[in-house]
């Protein structure tokens, strides 16, 4: 472990001392020449231990919706072996498999291939990675009674929010591109204290997420607010739709 993080507290629980550093956003996320420079956070083992299998889901079904310069590459050399070693989830895929007619960025209707995935999951992880990059960036911690609500919105929602809700408030603000595309993430600083931000994260060029409600719209960015208590929740939520 790296003498930065020996001593400190686990980013994830906030009690255990931490006896290793982990990679908010795990390596498996990235092809091997894109793996540098990735934020790290001290956590616990048992923290470690319950966001790698959660990491291993992500990170074998987000690639189908990849949308990066290096999706074929990522989902034809990372994905098979992941699914080797888990034949139930591969034909759980496999069975779920499905097709729509997605609306790109340039108003082109293309046929689009579509998998299930396990939003609890998703946003189990989300949470993990919300605590771990407010430790990164500003040695903070949340702990147990503090709020953190992850959610899916449509672009039109997040871009909403965006620009005219959170910028009149915003007090720091962080943007970072990670492994060439890979990942990228911002994080707005919302008030003075540390546990209030809003981080929008974009995986492998923005995956599309959508529920069974074809009216809630897609979702290509995860959208992530954390606050101090429940008191600062409702002031939060009063902001959204």
């Amino acid at each position: 472990m790296s003498k930065r993080f020996k001593g400190k507290r686990c980013a994830y629980c906030a009690i255990a001392i931490a006896d290793t550093d982990e990679h908010v956003f795990a390596r498996a996320f990235f092809l091997p020449a894109d793996r540098s420079d990735l934020p790290k956070a001290p956590a616990c083992s048992e923290c470690n231990r319950m966001k790698s299998e959660l990491e291993h889901y992500a990170a074998t079904v987000l690639p189908f919706g990849a949308r990066h310069s290096k999706a074929q590459t990522n989902l034809g050399t990372m994905v098979p072996g992941r699914l080797k070693h888990n034949q139930a989830l591969r034909r759980k895929l496999k069975e779920n498999e499905g097709r729509v007619w997605v609306q790109e960025g340039a108003g082109v209707i293309v046929p689009t291939m579509t998998f299930p995935v396990d939003g609890m999951r998703l946003k189990a992880l989300f949470e993990y990675i919300a605590r771990g990059l407010i430790w990164h960036h500003s040695g903070a911690y949340l702990s147990a009674s503090d709020v953190i609500d992850v959610r899916f919105l449509s672009t039109e929602e997040d871009e909403r929010l965006k620009r005219e809700v959170f910028a009149p408030h915003i007090a720091h603000r962080i943007a970072v591109t990670l492994g060439n595309g890979t990942m990228a993430y911002e994080g707005l600083q919302v008030s003075d204290s540390p546990q209030y931000w809003v981080w929008r994260i974009s995986f492998y060029g923005g995956v599309n997420l959508a529920s069974g409600n074809a009216v809630d719209g897609i979702s290509n960015t995860i959208t992530i607010f954390t606050s101090r208590n429940a008191a600062t929740q409702r002031e939060s939520r009063s902001f959204l739709p």
